[in-house]
């Protein structure tokens, strides 16, 4: 049991298993990169701060040069997209709960506990203060995290159309199983009765994308399983995890508590990182959804379970 006060209002981590994880693998060794795709992050966090990706070959070298040569200027902890700087400061608070789900400093005293606790978490700001982005912003981020080292893409964010545009940058970063992709289901209660498979939430749906659903009302679903679809293109969503009243970090040090699909992606964002560390033997990403569908608890994924797989 980790020493954050907070902790005992996070009960979602024990509801997916992953303290067992903590107990029988560990809390993370820091080789998994998560980006987070969002509104930024408060990279200053007392509780984040440790955790932050950081972009060596541009902190030791000289400010003002691309040192790394991926066409972006001293992009230290990540990149805004939005703003074209190498501050990816939140300033909406949406994207800092993510980081936090994902992966908060753990066992501190402070504030809660991430899913993993030893992580690299990858500042890609693709949204507005409003919370709202375009799809070629998204996708420019997507290709950032691809070129950089990002193991997983946390992607809390969608709409209901497809965009060939993102869709094709997300199609890249899947290839070759090196890195995995999570997305929300989205809020916005469908598909109605009765049951229209074609109501669904990108890039969640898409079938290189792990879309991950909680157990509410306001969350999307995917009325015909999470396998099986009736679609041409076999969209899906693949698994639930809790989303509700989810106690995270927010910036200027806060703490507060907030619902959504946007919450339930990166705990499952969390579970993915330790299940890539723990099982150590190259898996495509096909075993890995396989593994993480069908190790399904009473209601939410098993992190346990899918790495015991």
């Amino acid at each position: 049991t980790p020493t954050d006060p907070l902790y005992n209002e996070q009960p979602g981590i024990a509801q997916t298993k992953v303290d067992s994880v903590w107990t029988e693998y560990g809390t993370g060794n820091g080789t998994q990169i998560v980006a987070v795709l969002d509104t930024g992050i408060d990279y200053t966090h007392p509780d984040l701060e440790a955790n932050i990706w950081i972009n060596k070959a541009e902190q030791d070298g000289v400010e003002g040069v691309d040192d790394d040569g991926n066409g972006y200027v001293d992009d230290i902890r990540g990149w805004d997209f939005h703003h074209k700087t190498n501050t990816p400061l939140d300033d909406n608070m949406h994207g800092t709960h993510v980081a936090g789900i994902i992966g908060a400093v753990a066992n501190n005293d402070k504030g809660i506990a991430g899913a993993i606790w030893d992580v690299k978490l990858m500042a890609i700001k693709v949204l507005q203060a409003s919370g709202i982005g375009d799809v070629a912003t998204i996708a420019q981020g997507v290709d950032y995290a691809t070129n950089n080292g990002a193991t997983i893409l946390n992607m809390s964010f969608g709409g209901g159309f497809s965009s060939l545009t993102l869709r094709n940058a997300l199609a890249n970063a899947y290839a070759g199983s090196e890195r995995f992709l999570v997305a929300a289901a989205g809020n916005n209660g469908l598909p109605l009765p009765p049951c229209i498979p074609s109501q669904i939430f990108y890039p969640a749906a898409y079938t290189f994308v792990f879309g991950v659903e909680t157990d509410a009302s306001f969350s999307n679903y995917d009325c015909d399983g999470p396998i099986f679809s009736a679609l041409l293109d076999e969209q899906n969503y693949e698994t639930k995890a809790p989303g509700v009243s989810i106690m995270s970090t927010i910036p200027n040090g806060g703490y507060r508590k907030l619902s959504g699909t946007s919450m339930a992606a990166p705990l499952v964002s969390g579970i993915v990182a330790h299940y890539n560390e723990s099982r150590t033997k190259f898996e495509t990403n096909e075993r890995k959804f396989g593994n993480l569908i069908n190790t399904k608890g009473e209601t939410f994924i098993d992190a346990l379970a899918s790495i015991k797989a």
